[in-house]
């Protein structure tokens, strides 16, 4: 039923102190997120099917330790349970149960507040939409038939195309049909890498022209 899902935890409401999002994603993946300051966080999923993410209305999301996540000063890591359940619109009866873990890491920058727009392929100017195909649309530097790249500014600095992918995994949402798509960047577990966290943004299909 789930068994080829991949799980985003994206940043649900900060319950108190400002930290890093949830970085959440099982089967495989993620198992923490970073967290910058003590404080307690609340998680929110984000499931997607072979890069299509869910309505949340095709499952229930219950934590056994609560969505609420409470890191003390004196504290390093915390680990979470929850269990996706589907509510058989799409999907099978049946459930998952994962486990995540909290770390706290301060050597690493948090991006939940960057931004992520599109330009023109193999530069740094900003497009404003790419056209209509009938398939999923994506940016992979390595696709020579990509209609844009990437870009990403975490503070003072901006990432374009291939050093997006290099510190970021990408999926999308809505990225098929005409009107909003969103891209989904999560920062990759991999030794130096200088980012933590989830960011997203959105880019415009627009209708294609007929010849």
């Amino acid at each position: 039923m789930f068994e080829r899902l991949e799980f985003l935890g994206r940043p649900g409401k900060r319950i108190k102190k400002v930290g890093a999002p949830f970085l959440l994603i099982l089967l495989g993946f993620y198992d923490f997120f970073s967290a910058f300051k003590s404080g307690t966080y609340k998680s929110k999923c984000v499931i997607s099917v072979d890069g299509e993410t869910l309505a949340d209305t095709e499952y229930k999301v219950t934590y056994s330790d609560n969505a609420k996540v409470k890191l003390a000063d004196n504290e390093t890591e915390k680990t979470v349970t929850v269990t996706i359940t589907s509510k058989e619109k799409n999907f099978k009866a049946g459930s998952i149960i994962r486990t995540y873990k909290v770390y706290r890491n301060a050597n690493v920058t948090d991006v939940s507040k960057a931004t992520v727009k599109l330009v023109v392929k193999g530069g740094t100017k900003k497009q404003t939409s790419v056209s209509f195909t009938g398939a999923p649309i994506s940016f992979d530097p390595a696709d020579e038939h990509r209609q844009a790249d990437i870009s990403v500014k975490i503070g003072k600095t901006t990432l374009y195309g291939e050093q997006v992918f290099k510190y970021f995994d990408v999926s999308y949402a809505d990225n098929v049909l005409k009107g909003k798509g969103t891209i989904i960047l999560t920062a990759k577990n991999t030794e130096g890498n200088p980012y933590s966290g989830m960011c997203s943004g959105k880019f415009t299909i627009a209708k294609r022209k007929m010849k």
